[in-house]
């Protein structure tokens, strides 16, 4: 019995296997201006401040502070004076004004750099220029860090 009904099936099967299905109904009245041509989608362009581009400058802002707190101790204190831009003993707020200030000048400079990458065509471009903002921030962090360990090395504590 069951031979049977599977010799059934296998012969139907072949047989629609065989047969060729006739072609989608095509619809008489339709209209081509009911169809709206849809316009394609616009490149995704990344966003000019991501999360990376924050942390670093928040870091390189971070440098600035330990900087010149370091540097206000080591003038205040100990009886160190400032080789830098502002020689002598320069206050608080010289500090804070010189060190922000070039900080402000690497972030709005590198906020400039970020568009002019995220700007360009190619994706291939972009990948190789997509951390290049972030080096210059990690740059700026390293020369304020070595500036405030500087009065460490220099016997000021």
């Amino acid at each position: 019995m069951k031979k049977g009904c599977l010799l059934v099936l296998l012969a139907l099967a072949v047989q629609a296997a065989a047969s060729e299905l006739p072609n989608a109904p095509v619809p008489q009245n339709m209209e081509k201006s009911s169809r709206k041509e849809v316009p394609p989608y616009p490149m995704q362009r990344p966003p000019r401040v991501d999360k990376t581009f924050i942390v670093a400058h928040a870091v390189l802002f971070g440098s600035v502070v330990y900087r010149n707190e370091v540097a206000h101790q080591a003038l205040a204190h100990h009886r160190c004076t400032e080789s830098g831009i502002l020689k002598g003993h320069p206050s608080r707020g010289e500090l804070y004004a010189e060190g922000f200030g070039f900080a402000a000048a690497f972030t709005a400079g590198d906020y400039m750099l970020k568009k002019l990458v995220n700007s360009l065509s190619s994706e291939r471009k972009r990948a190789y220029l997509k951390y290049l903002p972030e080096s210059e921030a990690a740059f700026g962090t390293v020369m304020f860090a070595r500036s405030g360990t500087s009065w460490f090395d220099n016997g000021c504590f």
